[in-house]
C-alpha cells in the first residue's frame, strides 16, 4: 500500500527530532519541562561523531530490589546511549531492536558511565554497541548492549496515528 500523504500536507508529528538543551543533552519532551533527565542522564560528552560517553545515577526511584536498579531503566538508559552514538548523524531515528545482557547488579545512587558507539553503518542503518561500568579506577562492567536503528520514513509518525485511528497502514522505516 502507497502512502497516499504528501511531504507538504504531512502531520507536524513528523517534523519531530531531538536538538539540544541546555547542557547539550538533548531531553526528551517529557524532561524538558523538568530541566533534566529523569533516567539520571548529567552528562554527555562526544568523543567524535559516532562515539559518545555518558555519566548517570541511577535514582532509588527506579529500584529493582533494595539497592539495585530495575532493568527496565538500565534498558532505558542503554537505548538513550546508543541512540546518541547516532541521533548527531541523523536526529530522525528510531530503535529497530536492543539487546540488553545483564551481567552484574547496578547499584543505585553511584555514579555510573555508559560508552556507546557505532560498530557499523549501512545507508540509512547503524548498529550501535554500548557497555555500562562502575565511574571508578576499575572499570567494573555491569551490562552491555547492543541495537539497531533506522532513519525514520518522513511519515513515521503520521502513519502511527493513523494506525491508532484504525487505519491499516503498514508502519515502515
Amino acid at each position: 500500500m502507497t502512502d497516499d500523504i504528501n511531504q507538504r500536507t504531512r502531520s507536524e508529528l513528523d517534523d519531530f527530532a531531538i536538538t539540544p538543551t541546555d547542557g547539550d543533552i538533548p531531553l526528551c519532551d517529557g524532561c524538558r519541562s523538568r530541566g533534566h533527565c529523569r533516567l539520571g542522564v548529567h552528562d554527555v560528552a562526544y568523543e567524535c561523531r559516532d562515539r559518545v560517553t555518558i555519566r548517570a545515577v541511577c535514582d532509588p526511584s527506579h529500584r529493582g530490589g533494595p539497592t539495585v536498579a530495575h532493568g527496565g531503566w538500565i534498558a532505558a538508559v542503554f537505548d538513550d546511549a546508543l541512540a546518541r552514538a547516532v541521533l548527531r548523524e541523523n536526529p530522525r531515528v528510531v530503535t529497530r531492536n536492543l539487546t540488553v545482557n545483564y551481567r552484574r547488579p547496578v547499584p543505585l545512587s553511584t555514579p555510573l558511565v555508559i560508552e556507546a558507539s557505532v560498530r557499523e553503518r549501512s545507508g540509512q542503518e547503524w548498529a550501535v554497541e554500548a557497555q555500562m561500568f562502575l565511574d571508578s579506577p576499575t572499570r567494573s562492567v555491569l551490562a552491555t548492549a547492543s541495537a539497531d536503528f533506522v532513519a525514520r520514513a518522513d511519515n513515521y509518525y503520521e502513519r502511527h496515528r493513523r494506525w491508532m485511528e484504525g487505519v491499516d497502514a503498514p508502519l515502515q522505516t
